[in-house]
């Protein structure tokens, strides 16, 4: 898999931190960060991670444990680990969070144009060479892709997998559903937050009201308590950031402007995510290596979440950077540019694009009975139905017959349903599932299946057998 010169920038410097340096933006707003620099006179190249979370709390001393809620923020990686080997570390939190003034603009593009000044700023320093690269995963790099699409001169490279590329249908509203369980969550991940509704700033105080009213006559978000709250309180910390979210269930401006750009980024990219990040991440992997313009590589891990802080990508992005930053020749663009994991095998498997030119495409039917089969539907075959209510979760599940032959699943996948409902919406949840040959792990397979249904909400939905991919 690797070249005879693979190699890495050596560990031999120790480490300067400055800690709170404010950096002025060109309307008076000053960002504030750590920096971690090589204790030498020398200039090097900068990696910078631009954040909205607690930046004093980004790297302490941590055993690696498997992802927990509790460190979810932590996406920078070490930065002793870069400063020890030759790079300039700078670690900022964007506008309205932690001690940067101003207020919190959610990945939009004043936050965006921020980064891209900081960057200039980053290398123009005594200590820098002026190349800069920016990394992380999530937030981190999600707007690491944002500021590549602006093409700022001095940054070279960016790291930043596990990223999001659609704010509305990669985060806050999957297939047209509100996921309103991240969102509340993650607004305490925030630090010190200041936001002020943009929403309102876009449609005016009178609009703003008005569309409060109409979310407070629906019944299924006035059922949900944090969102309740955020209704009738929509000034008070964090609330205005959720009523903004729950205002624009369509896709529209609001999210249009904080997409990703990613087809005019022609900075070299470094993309991927994980198999079990398929609701947040994943699918902005796949979406970015189709639309990205400049050199790229992709890594799809195991179904697991990183470890913080980061150390699974510490020798890999390093790489990266001594290529693209430093021009170390380590051959890291002559190796396959997509690397993903198998997770029955629990081998990786090197592909020259994405999805695998060698897959097959094949079509499946949903046949009443619960029979999932190649063969075309039968004529009047009828259909399946299932109850869902406050009182009554239903759900229909398909499998195959056992498999002849050898079967790898890698690529996408496309749903195609006949519905019919006597209530005014289905919301319809669909998970495929592999089953192996001994048919482990059909009980917790079951239990996932059960979600194809609805939330909460009345009368009864028929789903017809139809055809899928």
């Amino acid at each position: 898999m690797f070249t005879r010169k693979w190699s890495t920038s050596e560990r031999k410097y120790d480490v300067t931190v400055e800690r709170d340096v404010r950096v002025r933006m060109p309307d008076g707003t000053l960002l504030d960060g750590n920096i971690y620099r090589p204790a030498s006179s020398e200039r090097f190249p900068v990696i910078l991670g631009a954040h909205p979370y607690n930046k004093d709390l980004q790297s302490p001393p941590l055993r690696p444990v498997g992802f927990t809620p509790m460190r979810g923020y932590m996406e920078s990686g070490d930065p002793t680990f870069f400063a020890r080997r030759g790079y300039v570390h700078a670690v900022f939190n964007v506008r309205g969070t932690g001690k940067s003034e101003g207020f919190y603009q959610l990945l939009g593009p004043v936050e965006i144009q921020d980064i891209c000044d900081l960057i200039d700023w980053l290398a123009a320093q005594p200590w820098s060479s002026g190349q800069v690269g920016m990394f992380g995963v999530s937030y981190f790099a999600k707007l690491a892709k944002a500021v590549a699409a602006a093409n700022p001169k001095p940054l070279k490279a960016i790291f930043a997998p596990f990223a999001g590329t659609d704010e509305y249908r990669h985060r806050s509203y999957h297939g047209g559903i509100l996921a309103h369980g991240f969102l509340a969550h993650w607004r305490n991940s925030l630090h010190r937050p200041r936001y002020r509704s943009i929403y309102k700033e876009m449609v005016g105080e009178e609009a703003y009201k008005q569309a409060i009213e109409r979310a407070m006559r629906d019944e299924e978000i006035m059922a949900l308590p944090t969102l309740r709250e955020a209704l009738q309180n929509p000034e008070v910390g964090t609330n205005p950031l959720i009523v903004d979210v729950v205002l624009n269930p369509l896709d529209g401006p609001f999210w249009h402007m904080r997409n990703a750009q990613d087809q005019k980024a022609t900075v070299p990219a470094y993309l991927g995510g994980c198999w079990g990040n398929y609701g947040l991440h994943l699918p902005g992997a796949f979406a970015a290596w189709k639309e990205w313009k400049g050199p790229k590589k992709m890594v799809i891990g195991p179904g697991i979440y990183l470890d913080r802080p980061l150390y699974q990508y510490q020798d890999e992005s390093l790489r990266w950077f001594d290529y693209w930053l430093k021009g170390i020749d380590n051959c890291v663009m002559e190796e396959p540019p997509v690397r993903c994991f198998i997770p029955p095998t629990g081998e990786w498997k090197s592909l020259d694009d994405w999805p695998p030119p060698e897959a097959r495409w094949m079509t499946f039917y949903l046949h009443s009975g619960g029979v999932l089969s190649e063969h075309e539907l039968w004529p009047g075959e009828g259909m399946d139905s299932f109850n869902e209510s406050n009182f009554e979760h239903g759900s229909v599940t398909y499998a195959t017959p056992p498999l002849v032959e050898n079967t790898e699943l890698l690529g996408p996948s496309v749903a195609t349903l006949y519905v019919s409902t006597t209530d005014t919406e289905a919301l319809l949840f669909l998970t495929l599932l592999l089953i192996d040959r001994d048919g482990k792990g059909a009980r917790a397979d079951a239990r996932l299946a059960a979600r194809l249904a609805a939330p909460p909400a009345r009368g009864q939905r028929a789903v017809g057998t139809g055809a899928g991919a």
